[in-house]
C-alpha cells in the first residue's frame, strides 16, 4: 500500500500547506482564497457545492515523457519484420497485473476543499428511491381498496410527478459546479485533447485491461489479455459534477477516469479522488497481441505471417496501441486501443496541452 504525508497549518487566514510536491501557502477566508505554491498562483472561491478556479500566469508542468518498454517490439515497426533465428527460443510467459487503489487514497494537496465538498455533497441521502416507494405503495392501496379510475389515475400521476421532483432535488443538491476560465493558449490546446479524444472513440475497440500476460520469444515479446472488459469512451459531465465544458471520461472498472482541464478525477462507488498532472505518468507504445481468429477488430494491424512470432493456436498476432496511467498515490491503469496511431496522438495531444514548451509546434493530427 502506497505511504504519503499531507499536512495543512492554519495561523489566522494564513494557511500553509505541505506535501511531496512542496510548500504552498494560501490566504483568505471560507469562499475564497487566493494561494500559492510549486504549480504555480491561483484564485479559489465558492460555496455550498459550486465553485470557481483560476489560474494566475502560466505554470510549468512535468508530465512523464511518452516511454516504450524495452525491444523491438516497441518501436517503429517495419514490414516483415526481420528473423533473428530459425529456432527462436520462448521464455516463460509472465502475469502483469494493473489496479488502481481505492480513490479515497487518491489525493491531490491542491484540490484538498474541492474532493470534501464533492465527497460530502455525493454522499447525501438519495431521497428519490423513498419517493418511488412511497408512489408504488400509494398505488398499490388505491388498486387494492377498489378506488375509482379518477383517484387511482390521480394518485399514479401525483406519484409520479414526486417522484420526478425527488430524482431533480437529488441531482442538484449531490452535484458539484466547476466553472473554468482558462487563457487562450490553454482553451486552444485543451480543445485539442478533446478533438483527438473524439477521433480515439472510433477505435473499433477498446479494452481496459487488469491483467495481462507477456511471453517472450527471443527479443520480441507478445501479449495475451487474460482478465479485461470492453469499454466505450465518453465525451461529456463527470459523475456528481458539471462543469462548463465537456471532458474526456475513460470508464476504467470500479472506477472511472475524468481528465478535467486541471487534474484527473478518479470516481469510484464510494468517493472521488484526484491526481494533478504533475504526479500523472502515461506511458504510451506499441504492443504485440494474441487475438482469436474470430475477434478481430475492423482496424486491427496484423503481423504478416513471414514474421518469426508465433501465435497460439487459433490465434493470429496483432499491433495494438497501450496507455498507461499510474501515479505514486496508487493509479494504475491500462488501456488497449485497436488502432494504435490514434493512441499515439491522443498521448500527443495531451502531453502537449500539460507540457507545451516541450513540443512547440507539433500540432497533432488525424488521419
Amino acid at each position: 500500500m502506497p505511504l504519503y504525508i499531507r499536512k495543512s497549518i492554519a495561523i489566522g487566514p494564513l494557511r500553509i500547506n505541505f506535501s511531496k510536491s512542496g510548500i504552498g501557502l494560501s490566504v483568505g477566508v471560507r469562499g475564497f482564497r487566493i494561494g500559492t505554491g510549486p504549480r504555480g498562483h491561483y484564485v479559489h472561491m465558492g460555496m455550498g457545492g459550486v465553485y470557481y478556479r483560476q489560474t494566475l500566469g502560466r505554470r510549468q508542468r512535468r508530465l512523464a515523457r511518452s516511454a516504450t518498454p524495452q525491444g523491438p517490439s516497441q518501436q517503429e515497426m517495419v514490414w516483415p519484420l526481420p528473423r533473428e533465428s530459425p529456432a527462436m527460443t520462448t521464455v516463460q510467459p509472465k502475469s502483469r497485473e494493473y489496479e488502481t487503489t481505492a480513490a479515497s487514497a487518491l489525493k491531490d494537496s491542491d484540490a484538498q476543499q474541492l474532493l470534501v465538498q464533492i465527497n460530502r455533497r455525493r454522499r447525501r441521502l438519495a431521497w428519490f428511491p423513498l419517493m418511488c416507494v412511497i408512489g408504488i405503495v400509494a398505488v398499490a392501496l388505491a388498486v387494492g381498496l377498489g378506488m375509482s379510475l379518477f383517484t387511482g389515475g390521480f394518485t399514479a400521476v401525483a406519484a409520479f410527478l414526486l417522484g420526478a421532483v425527488a430524482w431533480h432535488y437529488d441531482r442538484m443538491r449531490r452535484i458539484t459546479f466547476i466553472h473554468y476560465d482558462l487563457e487562450e493558449p490553454k482553451a486552444k490546446a485543451f480543445g485539442q485533447v478533446v478533438e483527438v479524444f473524439k477521433q480515439l472513440q472510433l477505435t473499433a475497440r477498446i479494452w481496459n485491461a487488469s491483467q495481462v500476460m507477456e511471453a517472450k520469444q527471443g527479443s520480441w515479446t507478445i501479449k495475451t489479455l487474460v482478465q479485461f472488459r470492453r469499454v466505450h469512451l465518453a465525451l461529456g459531465q463527470p459523475p456528481y459534477i458539471r462543469t462548463n465544458m465537456d471532458v474526456p471520461i475513460l470508464p476504467a472498472g470500479r472506477q472511472v477516469l475524468v481528465l478535467l482541464p486541471d487534474r484527473m478525477l478518479v470516481s469510484d462507488r464510494w468517493q472521488t479522488g484526484a491526481v494533478s498532472y504533475e504526479a500523472l505518468r502515461v506511458v504510451c507504445a506499441d504492443a504485440f497481441y494474441a487475438l482469436k481468429n474470430n475477434h478481430l477488430p475492423a482496424d486491427a494491424e496484423l503481423v504478416p505471417d513471414a514474421s518469426p512470432l508465433t501465435a497460439p493456436k487459433g490465434s493470429v498476432v496483432c499491433v495494438f496501441g497501450e496507455l498507461q496511467f499510474s501515479s505514486e498515490s496508487g493509479l494504475n491503469e491500462l488501456f488497449v486501443f485497436s488502432h494504435r496511431k490514434l493512441s499515439r496522438q491522443f498521448a500527443l495531444a495531451l502531453k502537449q496541452y500539460v507540457e507545451p514548451e516541450t513540443l512547440m509546434g507539433q500540432v497533432p493530427t488525424v488521419g
